[in-house]
């Protein structure tokens, strides 16, 4: 289910949506990009943190989680559909808005799993599951968009995740044990989570896990939000194979996620072996970090496979941890699904900081700016690891 999400996640927006974008209004493609992408992050924030606290506060005979997969998965699947037929940059805003809402909150929902299902012992293979889906989901995604392309490339990601939400909630549903716990714990009442909602960050290991991850995530969108465009503007589609930016970007994601699943090799093979943790956030700032600075230098296609192959390492060593970080500073079991729901959402956030610091930077310096931004905040994400206390 993961990886449907991941799916129609990065299919759009790194592959269907820029194009679609160029389509409408080239000349201003850019800003128009920037724009679409600071109200996703809004609405995709807003909907994580829903999506964790509907789950607190819900008390059902299918209960506190189904409901919510059900209700916004299809509502995504109903938004994607006109989202990817629209001819104005009106229309795609605000389809482009309502769908990151819809499937953030279910994503939200969704990531209440792991602790309410998995146990402590458990969770280490349970992690492994979840740290492959996203680049495996994401390179799925990024194929589809670019051998179907168009609306029609829309509707294809959206018959896959509709697929795999009715099998999902068929043959995982919540378990009758899920349902009997969650009836014996003391509901949150609903208003009070809301006005309780940045508690947590009094908290000084979530506040540095929530930085982290903040400028991890803005690091990445800051170039992968343009990458297409800088395929056609700067390296030039005739240096790029079958001479097809959407080609370009899905060879980079394959060459990212060949190496992803390596990192993850690699930090599964160490996550066993040693109790730190704070040495795989900050290798995966140095790597990454270094690895955007490439096409700086040399604006090439292999420097961008290599770039590609870099963050992969990079992003899979990470992410054999990334579940556990965000597991080991929940301040409160009682509101665990709003606080993971609030690590999760800075991914919704980079797309707001990360893109938004880019478009300035594209449109006053050039797109080697981007490169350089997104380099200088990956290693202050490191910088920030380093003064998390309670995790080794």
């Amino acid at each position: 289910m993961a990886m449907a999400m991941y799916a129609a996640f990065q299919g759009c927006q790194f592959v269907l949506l820029p194009i679609q974008l160029q389509a409408i209004d080239a000349p201003h493609k850019v800003a128009n990009m920037a724009t679409i992408v600071a109200i996703t992050a809004v609405t995709g924030a807003l909907g994580m943190v829903a999506g964790g606290w509907a789950t607190d506060v819900t008390r059902s005979r299918w209960g506190g989680r189904t409901p919510w997969l059900l209700g916004m998965g299809l509502a995504s699947v109903a938004l994607y559909l006109p989202f990817g037929f629209s001819d104005s940059v009106g229309a795609v805003a605000f389809y482009a808005g309502a769908f990151w809402f819809t499937l953030n909150f279910f994503q939200g929902a969704m990531l209440t799993i792991l602790p309410a299902r998995v146990s402590e012992r458990d969770r280490a293979f349970a992690l492994a599951f979840f740290a492959v889906a996203g680049p495996i989901g994401g390179l799925a995604g990024y194929q589809v968009a670019a051998l179907v392309g168009g609306a029609m490339g829309y509707v294809a990601l959206a018959a896959a995740f509709s697929a795999l939400l009715a099998l999902f909630l068929i043959f995982a549903p919540e378990t009758e044990a899920e349902r009997h716990r969650q009836a014996k714990t003391v509901a949150v009442a609903p208003n009070a989570l809301p006005r309780g909602t940045f508690a947590s960050f009094r908290r000084r290991d979530f506040l540095l896990a929530f930085v982290f991850r903040l400028a991890m995530f803005s690091g990445q969108a800051a170039i992968l939000n343009y990458l297409v465009y800088y395929l056609i503007d700067r390296v030039g589609l005739g240096a790029v194979p079958s001479h097809s930016a959407e080609i370009g970007v899905g060879q980079i994601a394959g060459m990212r996620t060949i190496f992803t699943l390596v990192g993850l090799a690699l930090g599964m093979v160490l996550v066993r072996r040693t109790t730190k943790r704070k040495m795989f956030l900050q290798a995966y700032a140095l790597v990454m970090g270094g690895a955007m600075l490439l096409p700086v230098f040399a604006p090439t296609w292999t420097s961008l496979l290599v770039y590609g192959g870099l963050g992969g390492l990079a992003m899979g060593f990470y992410s054999t941890v990334d579940l556990h970080l965000m597991s080991a500073v929940l301040p409160n079991p009682r509101t665990k699904g709003r606080d993971m729901g609030m690590l999760a959402m800075t991914g919704a956030l980079g797309q707001l900081v990360g893109p938004s610091l880019a478009s300035v930077a594209i449109q006053t310096i050039g797109y080697s700016a981007m490169f350089e931004l997104a380099a200088f905040v990956t290693l202050g994400a490191g910088i920030a690891a380093g003064f998390l206390r309670g995790v080794r």
